[in-house]
């Protein structure tokens, strides 16, 4: 700072002048200035500059200028008298250091500047906030994130600034990226984002750019079901004493508010620190019955040692599971509890001054907490102080109230420099307390005056509230006859800035009194000095400052107030203030009323200042305790705004941290000698100014006046000072707010997100809206911006949804015809008041009730007492098949006496006419999809067709004509052209160029003007200038005619005067016989002449419609759909173009690729819908964030990403070229696209070629040359699409076009001559003609199409290929689709439509019901191929009628297709079937047709690529009586109500049922299958047990790589199924519904990419299963209607046919099969099972893949019995496994083992016996003939054959059962025999 020549002089001037009272406290007389501003600048903001002048008799011009390297960027100036303000708007897009520069001038501009100075300040780029917010906190896969951004000012207006924003997932990929975003109203912009159905679990993160600083918000992704009720645990809010028991709460209630009852299972245990480093106490589980709440005890003493430290510190951690009265479970957790042994944490307050003023009493304040934050009443507390150099102690004792204790030092003594403060609890509620509780310090540091004149400032008692008038006490220790000028700052700004006048001052002043509510005073201890006087304080004065307090003052303000002695001292303080929270815009969002009925309409009434947009949300209430912090609260709005505060800028917050001082390594050496270095920093008026945030410009006035030298230096006080003084010496610890640690599993829905702008004069908008279904409590918020009044946030309001009386009820999704279904119907009465129930039940005609037979309605009747719900069941057996509904309908009425004991209680069914009134309705209708038996089969019969097909004629860029007879008649025609330029018509005599010929030119010279010439070449003889007449875009039609000499080229379709080009007249009429067509110049073309047929304009076929003989009845399904377009079906079916599964890498890119392709279509056709624009891209985002799922570190892709040992090459192509071509619809990160290919050069051989690294899951393109050739392509393909950039790509498809080249002759196969053939055309290799020319050698055409074939014949049988003896039209090897989608993809690229419409009319045909193929990748290829060719070919108009009539006469429909409607996929269902169907079409334009047939059939394929082994085990079952009375099993059910025909099957629904599913599968051809996907479909009312899924993925043998649930089916993808192993797969899955008569499911296995390889068995329970019985328990069970008969040869629990055995040795399972000689001594399992050694045991963990060790030998029992077990075994190899039941004993003695068989004996009634000698060998010769012993497959709980092996242990274990082993000795062979075998349920705990 440059000032006054003064300066040099002023520290002698204030020596002279330091006696107190020898100086009068007044204003300098002399004129002068001082300049505060903000120290940091903030771009975009508007910053305040303070200027005071002193002692002027009249105005001063103030002129204000920042100057950036060297650059003025902004000025402004003002006219000052005594105090003003100046205002620089700073430019955007600034940042660094600037100089400030300011000058003074008076009126008469000769007088020249008054003065003149400059100060450095910083201005940081950050000048406004960004708030995110999101709809929800957690979202499911496949949710949408909605997301809106407000941008603010730090005054709270709107910003309209661009902004980027990005999402990145859990691993940091960048999923969508937003470029030049702009707000679309009041600085408000909304985005979103869908999930992909398979995203990364996890946190998620938004990022938001502006202004080069980035904000970010998180949400989770994770997969959860919507459960019935919520779960809370209410814990204790801390635990007081460890050695007593607290009590916690659990709260089950329905989220429409009702209580919940059941089952309670409460577990927990603590963690912490400060015992066995980190480790978990011991767990206590309970478990109890719950009604809506439950009280339970939390002892910690049993969870903790006893020898716990005092430091120790920890949290309750308590799990707890309700499991409801109808089965749905909930879980939550809590871990908020603290536990500790020092209960009451010390906290010195925000307001406690860091500094003492010498001569002034100090006042300071004490928080005290508890564990959770709460404040701590009734602690004594000890308060020391410490002054120091000459050792006064000053103490006292005090109790806290309300958590705080205000304590006070009497008027600190002039020579004190520090004091040290030392806090202690001594008791708590008067109990002392131990040495478990540490002091607390805070160090003061002295401030200095020369004059020893101070100010201080006292804080307001309350926060202060906007509009109200503030005092401030101002304490000093000189008489108050001063000026006082005062600044308040406030989000780094200068806010308000005036003076107080002297007289005020003075007015305002008084001697200071004893304050009526004094603090505690400290008393004086040590006598080393006596007391200061208590009088000290008498000459302190007291006056007082008054403010209004204004909304830029929120939330926190800071207050600087000085004056100017007359020396020139200037003498200051300030202080930090807190202002109550207030936005300038008041919004309120209000329903129009609290209570509703789910699908009312309520009115959403928004308030807001008019001019304001506002952002309604309205979501379920229980978001809210999600996670804390997602919603935008006004508290973070003024968080961000207390940011601005400068004291940030160190990242130190004002609450919490010890600053360490800048310049301390630089001063360490002249810290004092009685403390360490910052102690001894005093503090003086300047740092009241740095403490506000404000740098200094003065000539007049001395601040800085440091004690202690150059300690306190302008470098030691960086322009961002932070208000934190001193170092604190304890920070205490603090706990997060409880609710942030409250976890939850209940995540509800978004009903409102939306947007509106207030325009009405009263501020008032309106939002009609219905009310969901659910019944739940919604909560509504509104965030508002306007340009007049800001931000501002609304009070959340809530709107109950919610039915006093309702019903409920649910159904399995899918059952199977013939089963019968127990279905609970649950009665909510909520009505306060006893309630009569009539509930009546509607079926349609294919459900019947079971017990109630031929009625298509039940009713029953029911007393519900008030507050409960009570469940009544009915049993439905289902005989239609396809979608049915079920209605209930309750009418309930008020009777007190219905209700017995207040209990409720069913009655018999009534036949109800009840006239009363009833108090409550409810009406409920569900749907469930009843499916057929057997396996489901289906084909497509596909045409494309064009009726009035043209002439199709492409042009190379050649001047060559090619000429077509010209048809008898023929004077004129009209021909649609596409070209760049000169497209060329010739009429001749001969089919060659001829002398008299003429020629037509259209486009000639660069497509600027059209001629008539009559030879070629010759001077044109009549011209027309014609600018851009053709297009290569799309086809111009123009007509040509030369009747009577008068030759005349015109454009349109008909001849017209006005529509002439260009005529000329010949002599004579020309002899045209042939007309040519050619385009040259640069230029290919294309020719639409006249019609093919000129006669007959009409298409016609018929063709018959069948299914196979054994097709199950009523299962056969047709459906015809007709669309004008090529890529028709694709756009209909986009989100599932294959009926296929995609769970891996690979088959994901079905949901990626053809999506680009639409895209690009559409586009290019200008066909493009936003809409579909939209949705198309949704899809790719989605498909874009599951691929990079698949991933992994090297850039590379796998099918299963980093389970897969390295990334596979022909996958990362495919990747690769996708991503590529989707860059131009979504965001892509240009990062991914240059990891894939970097890796995949790296690949690259020497001779240019690439490997197939990794596994290539499509054989087809694996092996040989056969393999490197087409993948060499296929990399290169995807390279030159995603486009070389650098001089490396460039090179490497260089060297791959020579290998290529030089491999293309050796390549005779079809497949690799397509893709080679493709490849060399799109590296414009001169190769490439001749290898068309091969390729289309290997065409096969016939009908008028053109396709390859693997086996180039059109007649070969196709059986190598297919499996299925039921197909009725063929089916087609996905590697020929994709042969043919390569040549295709060819005749595009080189233009030539007319040899493309023959292989897309074969395309077409090939197609399934959903416009896919039938694998992913020629699914992907063909659809880029006819994409291609529908760009090329698209014509625009189309005008068809197309009619189908059956021979069955109960069909006929006409279709018209129309420009408006050729996109429209036009559907109608095919009545019966088998029938013939005709098929005639007429008009314009071409169409594709297909008719989708599916249907049922009994038995798997006759063919089978795969073995199937199937085996279900079930529970044990407790005899199997025959279904008996209600009445008889009555004892059993304990208090469960009276049994009658209304609750049929009682037994059953309590029960818990679980079954295991064991799948076990090979592959029958040589070596292994491609990817194969194994699909399990689970028996209806069953779902898959997740826990034994996921146990799967564990077992690394296994090749299993992910597992899906889709509905009720389980599906397994593996990378290949051997044919030298089975691979198995085995889970539990546990009832939901009651079910009987279950019908047999199909078990199919297929090769992913050859779906024709196939394999299928059928499996179900056994005979003697409660799942096959009848669900019917009373007498009206004999009047049941029967399900109609099925399939022939088809019964209910039949397995279906069997495959014939296979002949060969034992079959091993896949990775379990460990070398374990004889040697070993028998191991006991921790399972129970004894096993011959300790490799048996580790064989048979493997195959369990469960963690079986060895166990104490007394945990295997001497002798046990084998128990029966309910099991059913599917498979050919296991039909004759065992002769009978065969039993085995066992027994343990010295001598040996032995073991012994009994003679099979009825079930349940063999006694074993035991004998010590050796015996006979079994006899097995049985087996040992068949194939059975070669299976690892045995009926469970039925012994297996031994094989023979000499001194071998072998043996089936079945996994998680109880397992029989053998062992035998080498004795064997002589006859003797040695063995063992042992069982046990003894297990370890």
């Amino acid at each position: 700072m440059s000032g006054a020549l003064l300066w040099p002089l002023l520290p002698l001037l204030l020596l002279l002048l330091s006696a107190r009272d020898g100086v009068r406290a007044a204003q300098p007389q002399a004129p002068g200035y001082l300049i505060a501003a903000p120290s940091v600048f903030r771009a975009g903001v508007e910053e305040v500059i303070s200027v005071t002048i002193f002692n002027s008799p009249r105005e001063v011009t103030v002129q204000a200028q920042l100057v950036a390297q060297g650059e003025p960027v902004v000025q402004s100036q003002g006219a000052i008298l005594d105090k003003g303000t100046i205002k620089l708007k700073v430019p955007t897009g600034l940042r660094g250091q600037a100089l400030l520069k300011v000058w003074g001038r008076g009126w008469q501009a000769e007088e020249g500047p008054l003065f003149h100075n400059q100060t450095s300040v910083t201005v940081d780029g950050r000048g406004a906030s960004v708030f995110i917010q999101t709809d929800k906190p957690v979202y499911r896969p496949q949710h949408r994130v909605l997301i809106s951004i407000f941008t603010v000012s730090p005054n709270l207006r709107p910003v309209n600034e661009k902004l980027e924003a990005y999402i990145l997932d859990p691993r940091g990929s960048r999923m969508i990226e937003w470029r030049h975003l702009k707000p679309f109203c009041c600085g408000i912009t909304n985005m979103s984002f869908p999930l992909s159905d398979q995203p990364v679990l996890g946190e998620w993160f938004i990022f938001v750019e502006m202004q080069g600083h980035a904000y970010n918000k998180s949400f989770e992704v994770q997969k959860y079901v919507l459960p019935k009720f919520e779960l809370l645990i209410d814990p204790p809010r801390y635990i007081q004493d460890l050695d007593a028991c607290e009590t916690g709460t659990v709260r089950a209630r329905y989220t429409f508010g009702k209580p919940v009852a059941g089952a309670l299972m409460i577990n927990m245990t603590v963690n912490g620190v400060g015992y066995y480093s980190h480790e978990v106490g011991r767990p206590v589980l309970r478990t109890t019955k719950i009604l809506g709440s439950r009280d339970f005890d939390i002892c910690v003493r049993d969870m903790i040692p006893a020898d716990v430290p005092e430091h120790f510190r920890g949290r309750v951690s308590i799990w707890a599971m309700v499991t409801s009265v109808d089965g749905s479970q909930q879980v939550a957790f809590d871990d908020s509890t603290p536990v500790q042994r020092q209960l009451v944490d010390i906290r010195y307050s925000k307001d406690t001054r860091k500094q003492f003023k010498p001569g002034l009493a100090y006042v300071g304040k004490v928080e005290l907490s508890y564990p959770d934050g709460s404040p701590a009443e009734g602690v004594t507390v000890q308060i020391k102080a410490e002054l120091t150099p000459k050792d006064n102690i000053y103490t006292s004792e005090v109790v806290s109230q309300r958590g705080l204790v205000g304590f006070e030092i009497p008027s600190i003594p002039t020579s004190a420099q520090h004091v040290w403060l030392e806090t202690k609890v001594m008791a708590l509620n008067g109990k002392p307390v131990g040495a478990q509780y540490l002091p607390s310090y805070l160090s003061l540091g002295s401030w200095y005056s020369p004059s020893q004149c101070y100010l201080q400032l006292q804080p307001p008692s309350h926060p202060l509230q906007v509009g109200e008038e503030a005092y401030f006490s101002v304490k000093s220790t000189c008489p108050c006859n001063f000026t006082l000028y005062y600044e308040v700052a406030a989000r780094g700004n200068i806010v308000l800035s005036g003076q107080q006048p002297a007289h005020t001052t003075q007015q305002r002043s008084k001697r200071a009194a004893p304050a009526l509510e004094k603090p505690i005073r400290l008393t004086h201890l040590s006598e080393t000095e006596p007391p200061p006087a208590p009088e000290a304080e008498v000459d302190v004065c007291v006056t007082s400052l008054h403010l209004a307090v204004t909304p830029s003052m929120v939330p926190l303000g800071r207050l600087l107030v000085f004056y100017v002695r007359e020396n020139g001292e200037g003498v200051a303080d300030s202080l930090q203030f807190a202002v109550e929270t207030f936005f300038e815009n008041q919004v309120s969002v209000t329903y129009s009323a609290n209570e509703t009925q789910p699908g009312e309409v309520v009115d959403l009434r928004i308030r807001a200042a008019r001019g304001s947009c506002v952002c309604v949300a309205a979501v379920d209430k229980s978001v809210y305790l999600l996670r804390s912090g997602f919603r935008l609260t006004p508290a973070q709005v003024f968080q961000e705004l207390e940011d601005y505060d400068v004291s940030d800028s160190f990242g130190v917050s004002r609450e919490d941290g010890p600053f360490w001082w800048a310049g301390l390594t630089a001063q360490r050496r002249r810290r004092s000698s009685v403390f360490p270095w910052p102690w001894g920093i005093t503090k003086d008026s300047g740092f009241a100014f740095t403490e506000t945030g404000l740098v200094v410009m003065t000539d007049r006035v001395s601040l800085n006046h440091r004690q202690d030298g150059g300690l306190y230096t302008d470098e030691a006080v960086p322009a961002f000072q932070p208000h934190t003084g001193s170092l604190v010496a304890v920070a205490p610890s603090r706990h997060p707010p409880r609710t942030e640690k409250r976890k939850r599993t209940f995540f509800p829905e978004t009903w409102i997100w939306h947007c509106l702008n207030i325009s009405d004069p009263s501020g008032e908008g309106t939002l009609s809206v219905k009310v969901p279904d659910s019944i739940t409590s919604w909560v509504g918020e509104a965030v508002a911006l306007s340009t007049s009044q800001g931000l501002g946030i609304a009070e959340p309001s809530l709107l109950k949804t919610f039915k006093p009386f309702f019903v409920d009820f649910m159904l399995p999704a899918l059952i199977i015809r013939g089963e019968q279904v127990k279905i609970p119907l649950s009665v909510y009465n909520y009505m306060g008041t006893c309630a009569e129930v009539y509930m009546k039940l509607s079926v349609p005609k294919g459900i019947q009730f079971v017990g109630h037979p031929g009625k298509r309605h039940v009713t029953k009747k029911m007393c519900v007492a008030p507050g409960e719900a009570e469940p009544i069941w009915v049993v439905l057996s289902f005989s239609d098949l396809g979608l049915n509904n079920i209605t209930a309908k309750a009418l309930a009425y008020g009777d007190t006496n219905c209700c017995r004991d207040g209990r409720s209680s069913k009655h018999p069914e009534e036949n109800h006419a009840d006239r009363r009134v009833p108090i409550g309705v409810d009406h409920v209708r569900r749907s469930v999809m009843v499916e057929a038996e057997g396996v489901p089969r289906a084909y497509t019969y596909s045409a494309f067709f064009c009726p009035s097909e043209r002439v199709h004629i492409s042009t190379p860029n050649k001047y060559e004509f090619q000429y077509v007879q010209r048809p008898l008649r023929l004077t004129r025609f009209d021909v649609a052209v596409r070209a760049h330029n000169d497209a060329r018509v010739a009429l001749s005599s001969g089919p060659q160029d001829t002398a008299g010929m003429i020629e037509i030119v259209l486009g000639g010279h660069q497509n600027t003007r059209s001629w008539i010439s009559t030879s070629k070449m010759g001077e044109p003889v009549a011209s027309a200038h014609t600018a851009k007449i053709l297009s290569w875009d799309e086809f111009r039609t123009f007509w040509i005619s030369w009747r009577g000499g008068l030759i005349q080229v015109g454009h349109g379709p008909e001849p017209s005067n006005e529509s002439v080009i260009v005529a000329w007249t010949l002599p004579r009429p020309p002899e045209v016989q042939f007309i040519g067509f050619s385009t040259g110049w640069g230029s290919m073309g294309e020719f639409r002449i006249w019609r093919k047929m000129e006669v007959d304009e009409s298409y016609s076929e018929a063709f018959t419609l069948g299914v196979p003989h054994g097709a199950i009845p009523g299962s056969e399904r047709a459906t015809a759909s007709i669309i004008g377009d090529v890529m028709g079906p694709t756009l209909n079916h986009l989100n599932n173009l294959l009926r296929l599964p995609f769970g891996c890498g690979e088959q994901n890119m079905i949901h990626f690729a053809p999506n680009v392709f639409v895209l690009k279509y559409l586009q290019k056709t200008q066909q493009l819908s936003p809409e579909v624009e939209r949705e198309t891209t949704d899809y790719l985002v989605q498909g874009y964030q599951r691929q990079l799922t698949y991933k992994r570190q090297d850039g590379s892709y796998s099918a299963f990403g980093e389970r897969d040992a390295s990334g596979s090459m022909w996958l990362t192509a495919f990747v690769l070229k996708s991503f590529a071509q989707a860059r131009s619809f979504i965001f892509v990160d240009p990062r991914e696209l240059a990891a894939a290919k970097s890796w995949i050069i790296q690949q690259q051989q020497a001779d240019g070629s690439f490997l197939a690294v990794g596994r290539v899951l499509n054989k087809d393109i694996q092996g040989g040359i056969h393999g490197t050739v087409p993948l060499t392509a296929y990399v290169v393909v995807a390279l030159l699409e995603t486009g070389t950039a650098s001089e490396e790509e460039r090179g490497s498809t260089d060297k791959a076009r020579h290998f290529l080249e030089s491999a293309a002759p050796l390549a005779m196969d079809p497949y690799s001559c397509a893709l080679t053939t493709y490849a060399l055309t799109l590296l414009r290799s001169p190769a490439a003609p001749e290898a068309l020319r091969k390729l289309r050698s290997l065409a096969i055409m016939r009908d008028g199409v053109t396709h390859w074939s693997l086996s180039n014949s059109w007649d070969v049988d196709k059986g190598t290929f297919l499996s299925f003896s039921d197909r009725v039209s063929q089916s087609v090897v996905s590697a020929e689709v994709e042969m043919t989608a390569y040549a295709l993809l060819t005749y595009t690229l080189l233009g030539d439509v007319a040899a493309a419409l023959p292989v897309v009319k074969w395309l077409s045909q090939q197609r399934n019901a959903l416009g896919g193929f039938s694998s992913t990748q020629d699914t992907c290829v063909a659809l880029q191929a006819l994409a291609e060719y529908a760009i090329l070919s698209y014509a625009g108009g189309i005008n068809l009628t197309v009619s189908l009539a059956s021979t069955n006469l109960d069909y006929q429909e006409t279709f018209e297709l129309h420009r408006t409607n050729q996109k429209v996929l036009q559907t109608a269902a095919i009545p019966s079937l088998p029938t013939g169907l005709f098929v005639s079409a007429k008009g314009d334009g071409c169409c594709l047709m297909q008719i989708d047939v599916t249907y049922n059939v009994p038995d798997p394929v006759a063919k089978p690529a795969f073995q199937l082994l199937v085996s279900l085990q079930e529970p044990e079952a407790q005899g199997r009586p025959p279904p008996m009375p209600a009445s008889a099993a009555e004892g059993s059910r304990g208090d469960w109500p009276p049994a009658d025909d209304d609750d049929p099957a009682a037994d059953q629904h309590h029960q818990e049922y679980k079954v295991m599913l064991e799948v076990c599968t090979r592959w029958l051809h040589a070596g292994s299958s491609n990817m194969a996907v194994l699909e399990v479909p689970l028996l209806s009312g069953f779902r898959a047990d997740i826990e034994s899924l996921e146990q799967l993925l564990l077992d690394k043998h296994m090749g299993m790589k992910r597992y899906e649930v889709a509905g009720r089916r389980v599906l397994f993808y593996f990378d290949e199924i051997p044919s030298r192993c089975l691979t198995c797969v085995r889970f539990r899955a546990l009832r939901e519904c009651v079910v009987g008569r279950t019908s047999a499911l199909p078990v199919s296995v297929y090769d992913y990419y050859e779906p024709a390889f196939e394999a299928t068995r059928f499996y179900n329970v056994s005979t003697h299963s409660p799942l096959a019985r009848e669900l019917c328990a009373g007498p009206a069970c004999n009047e049941v209607e029967r399900a109609p008969a099925r399939g022939p040869g088809w019964f209910p629990g039949e397995s279906g046919p069997a495959v014939a055995p296979e002949e060969g040795a034992a079959i091993a399972r896949c990775g379990c099969d460990h070398d374990c000689g004889a040697q070993g001594n028998p191991v006991c399992g921790s399972d129970g099972v004894v096993y011959a050694s300790a490799c048996r045991l580790r064989e048979a963990a493997c195959r369990q893949a469960a963690p079986l060790e060895p166990a104490p030998p007394s945990c295997c029992a001497l002798e046990q019995r084998l128990p029966a077990s309910s099991s059913s075994t599917y498979g050919d190899d296991l039909a004759s496994v065992a002769p009978g039941p065969l039993q085995q004993d066992v027994k343990l003695n010295g001598a040996g083992l032995e073991v012994e068989d009994s003679d099979p004996e009825p079930e349940g009634e063999a006694e074993d016996r035991v004998t010590a000698g050796p015996r006979p060998p079994v006899s097995s010769g049985n087996l040992e003939s068949s194939t059975q012993s070669a299976s690892p497959f045995h009926r469970w709980g039925q012994t297996p054959a031994p094989q023979r092996h000499s001194g071998r242990v072998v043996g089936a274990h079945r996994p998680g059962l109880l397992s029989p082993v053998f062992v035998y000795s080498p004795a064997f062979q002589s006859g003797g025999e040695e063995g063992l075998w042992m069982s046990n349920t003894c297990t370890l705990r």
